[in-house]
């Protein structure tokens, strides 16, 4: 027992009862609080993984939409790379044929006929190893040379057959034919001509003698001699073309350069097909009517007054100026505003510079002020450090595992288990009250929890008497 005047606190049952239940809510209470953080870094951590996996698709999403980008990118490039390959060869091919079958309606005397001549020669070179131009041009010579109509196809056909037998070219034929149209025209052969012949590895005289029942050189004498006939000598070389060379032709298709010449046959025939309805073979066509009709609009206009082509060409200008100017305008007012924005935050961080430094003093004063603040939560820091230290040494004297005998010994007076009850409870306040601990930069949920712990332990500490 305690002497009289001093105080004595005796625990009553009630009391310890109220403190065991309070400990064990507010361990309950921390407990909750640690599993509803552990929750929180779950969901947190579950939230950051969503994001990855989000962030992860929508990289995804974005490569696939790019590939897919740059494939429609080649796939359209390279169709409208098509789209003007067809359009340059079928209407070359087919502006060709309509000048040739000018040409031919002239030399034949008639649309009719040329026509006629021109579908005998497309049956012909459309099985032919060599290009469909070379022979257009050469039957055109022909005609113009004076070759009869009904003798091009099959002179033609012996010219590609000796050709090919001798390994020659477009170029090859086009010599050939070149040279019969002259002896044609001339109406004699020279031995400059048989020189041409021998140059695309055809013998010529040899070829027509066999023909003629004569050798070689007896051709050559006569050649020399001015009297074969020329047409007779053109007749007796295709002839004997047409008998030694046969079938040369078409074994050239089997070679990769001849399968070469027939692949781009059937792509020109098929371009000049497709460019039909802008470029007709036979005349004609949405383009040339086009092209005709803008000509003939540009001739409409010379043949106005003088005072008004004047005005229309000076508003033509005028029009051209002014959409020039604006399209220039245009292209440039996003650049001015861009400008304009900068010259005027250069401005405004001008002026903040200039007042910034115009109160100098000012913020010598501010950073004073911050200074003394950082000092004073130093000593708050190192104020709530000692009392956290007390706090410590006060539970480990109180052993609050084994409330029994704590207050068993306070009911006999003990004191130790007072001061042990005193300690814990004074260094707790100590803690609560502390204006570090009090301060907004403490986080609400830890302040709120040692906030519990104090008040329940008050309220267990109201069960004690004063004696």
């Amino acid at each position: 027992m305690f002497e009289a005047g001093s105080i004595v606190w005796r625990i009553q049952v009630v009391g310890k009862d109220v403190l065991k239940q309070d400990l064990k809510e507010t361990e309950a209470a921390a407990n909750k609080t640690g599993t509803a953080l552990d929750k929180t870094g779950k969901n947190t951590e579950d939230l950051g993984k969503k994001s990855q996996t989000a962030a992860k698709r929508s990289r995804d999403l974005s490569d696939a939409q790019q590939t897919v980008g740059r494939t429609l990118v080649v796939v359209g490039a390279a169709m409208v790379a098509i789209g003007a390959a067809v359009a340059k060869t079928g209407i070359e091919y087919n502006t060709l044929q309509q000048t040739s079958r000018a040409a031919l309606t002239t030399l034949l005397g008639g649309a009719k006929a040329a026509n006629e001549q021109m579908d005998k020669l497309d049956d012909f070179a459309r099985t032919s190893p060599f290009a469909k131009e070379v022979f257009i041009k050469a039957q055109q010579q022909m005609l113009a040379f004076g070759i009869e109509s009904k003798k091009v196809v099959p002179y033609l056909d012996a010219i590609q057959n000796a050709v090919a037998a001798a390994g020659g070219s477009n170029e090859d034929l086009a010599a050939i034919t070149a040279a019969m149209s002259k002896i044609q025209s001339s109406a004699k052969i020279t031995a400059e001509d048989l020189n041409v012949f021998g140059n695309s590895g055809v013998n010529a005289a040899e070829i027509i003698g066999s023909q003629m029942g004569m050798t070689g050189a007896q051709i050559r004498e006569e050649i020399t001699a001015g009297s074969l006939d020329a047409t007779e000598a053109l007749d007796a070389l295709a002839e004997g073309m047409a008998t030694k060379f046969a079938g040369a032709s078409a074994n050239v298709k089997e070679t990769f350069a001849g399968a070469t010449d027939n692949m781009k046959a059937a792509w020109r025939d098929f371009s000049a097909d497709l460019m039909k309805p802008l470029v007709d073979p036979e005349g004609g066509g949405a383009l040339t009517d086009l092209l005709n009709w803008t000509a003939d609009v540009f001739r409409a206009f010379t043949d106005l007054p003088e005072p008004v082509k004047i005005a229309g060409g000076t508003l033509f200008a005028l029009v051209g100026t002014v959409a020039l100017l604006g399209g220039g305008l245009l292209l440039l007012a996003p650049k001015i505003v861009a400008t304009k924005a900068a010259l005027k935050t250069l401005s405004t961080t001008g002026t903040s510079v200039a007042g910034k430094l115009g109160k100098g003093s000012a913020l010598m004063l501010a950073l004073a002020v911050v200074t003394t603040g950082l000092a004073g939560a130093a000593s708050k820091a190192e104020l709530t450090a000692v009392e956290l230290a007390k706090l410590n040494d006060a539970t480990k004297r109180m052993d609050l595992g084994d409330l029994d005998e704590l207050f068993k010994g306070a009911d006999e007076g003990s004191d130790a288990g007072s001061a042990g009850i005193n300690g814990f409870k004074d260094a707790l306040d100590g803690l609560t009250s502390s204006d570090f601990f009090k301060s907004r930069e403490l986080n609400k949920n830890v302040g709120g929890f040692i906030d519990s712990i104090s008040l329940r332990l008050n309220r267990s500490f109201g069960g004690f008497e004063k004696v």
